[in-house]
């Protein structure tokens, strides 16, 4: 509908109409160009219980992006640490975490509850795959899964895939109960396996070794990387299937152009001395790459476990 001015004369009006109209083209020109070179923030979200340490290791990967995705409009990467998957799972529903990577128990429980989708794997320290392995003392008279029943197992944290989620998953599908304990002196029954957090891999294996607890559970880079000595005071009863080391999740809420720009981001980055130095420096990191069937045929054992995991 066109300007009216009633209170002009025709003339008049007739230049206001035209002053109009160049005003509302010049407006629609300069909205136009500030959508495209606004600058905006990508957030990479992380888990951890230790801020400071996470930041730093990821300050190489975010140096190299800042860099990279200046001509996709983004000016700065920010990053979000929370101590657990529900805070995350709000950020990333909410829009403010863009970029999220982590092994596959806490990425597919996010993809589940629908607020990411897995993107891409990670070959975090060197490793394609891994998977889980549950060892105890060299001198124990436990030689099988079905021996834990009535001792004690020690996992990492709450959220980890090898050191968790897999172990514990892989006990359940095989019909045996696992029981929380808040500390490890607890009463077990005879028919249960009681489990509690140790919060680092390393303390796992010394109350292992020193035969504070029964049983543990590692990943089997970890365990292989052990000083001999220690590895020697050690026997493995049990490994898990293998999965990816790590993937790589998307919010749904991240704008498509962004996400493709940010995929051939980091599938490009071990193409150049720059990337892969700071490739190497983000925890060892060798490359990220596409999956070589699909997300769904890689995270298979997952899932199938995640029906006997409670």
């Amino acid at each position: 509908m066109r300007p009216q001015f009633p209170f002009l004369s025709p003339a008049t009006a007739m230049n206001s109409s035209i002053k109009y109209r160049v005003l509302s083209l010049l407006l629609l020109i300069f909205t136009g160009l500030t959508s495209v070179v606004k600058a905006d923030t990508l957030t990479i979200g992380s888990i951890s219980g230790d801020a400071s340490k996470e930041i730093k290791s990821y300050k190489p990967l975010i140096e190299y992006l800042t860099r990279s995705l200046k001509s996709s409009g983004i000016d700065k990467i920010d990053i979000q640490i929370t101590d657990g998957i529900n805070q995350m799972t709000q950020l990333m529903r909410s829009g403010s975490v863009d970029l999220y990577m982590d092994s596959p128990f806490p990425s597919l429980k996010l993809a589940n509850a629908g607020v990411s989708d897995v993107i891409l794997r990670r070959w975090k320290k060197g490793g394609e795959q891994y998977h889980s392995v549950i060892f105890v003392h060299s001198d124990s008279l436990i030689y099988s899964i079905e021996d834990l029943q009535g001792e004690m197992i020690g996992f990492e944290e709450g959220f980890s895939t090898s050191s968790y989620y897999l172990p514990k998953a892989s006990l359940q599908q095989k019909g045996l109960k696992l029981t929380s304990k808040i500390d490890r002196h607890e009463t077990v029954a005879n028919d249960e396996i009681g489990y509690v957090f140790t919060g680092e891999d390393i303390n796992t294996v010394t109350w292992v070794r020193k035969q504070r607890i029964t049983a543990g559970a590692i990943n089997n880079i970890k365990f292989d990387g052990l000083k001999d000595r220690f590895r020697k005071q050690l026997r493995i009863i049990f490994r898990s299937v293998s999965v990816p080391r790590q993937v790589v999740s998307y919010s749904k809420k991240i704008p498509p152009v962004l996400a493709k720009s940010l995929t051939q981001v980091l599938l490009n980055m071990d193409q150049t001395e720059y990337g892969k130095q700071q490739l190497k420096a983000f925890e060892r990191t060798i490359k990220f790459d596409e999956f070589p069937d699909s997300v769904e045929k890689a995270l298979t054992p997952m899932t199938e476990l995640a029906e006997a995991f409670k």
